[in-house]
């Protein structure tokens, strides 16, 4: 348990603390920053407090056994990749209250508002209507087997879909007129 004196989490504060399987953060915490719990393999579910505003970037990727996702309301600032090579992810949700991020029709994703991004996808993704592009690392190494990109998404991003092996199938529509290098 994080004390609840604790308003920031520092760089590489946590960074490979491969034993720590649990983890409940400051109810006073503001910011993660980057790197802050990369390669924390055993944990399973992360619920980010309400009040953290900024996430640094691979402030959790690399979270193997990572298999659910809450981003709270006061989310504003995601740096990077935060969650990128969380291959275990089942379930992402975002408070409806979030003015940035959502994770609209239980897609189990989550979208940047601010262009329609689809920022970070999962092993149950359905990619909602209204999103304009997949972005870069969005499904990196995830074990899907399928997708279907719905019609009205414009570009697939760099490394979107790298390292997701057990991929066969992807419907891409016709309106996606950019797919940037090492997607696949």
């Amino acid at each position: 348990m994080i004390p609840d004196n604790i308003i920031s989490i520092k760089e590489y504060a946590f960074y490979r603390c491969r034993g720590l399987s649990s983890l409940t953060l400051s109810k006073n915490l503001e910011s993660i920053e980057q790197y802050a719990f990369c390669a924390c393999n055993k944990l399973e579910t992360l619920e980010i407090p309400n009040g953290v505003k900024k996430i640094g970037n691979r402030s959790f990727s690399r979270l193997y056994n990572l298999k659910t996702l809450t981003i709270p309301s006061s989310l504003s600032i995601m740096e990077g990749y935060p969650f990128v090579d969380d291959n275990a992810l089942t379930s992402i949700k975002v408070d409806d209250g979030n003015e940035y991020y959502d994770s609209r029709s239980n897609c189990n994703a989550l979208i940047r508002k601010d262009g329609d991004v689809l920022i970070q996808g999962c092993v149950n993704t359905v990619i909602p209507n209204g999103v304009n592009a997949i972005g870069e690392y969005s499904f990196y190494g995830c074990p899907i087997k399928s997708l279907n990109i719905p019609e009205g998404v414009k570009k697939i991003s760099y490394s979107a879909f790298s390292l997701c092996v057990d991929l066969v199938s992807v419907n891409i529509p016709s309106s996606v007129t950019s797919i940037i290098g090492n997607t696949f």
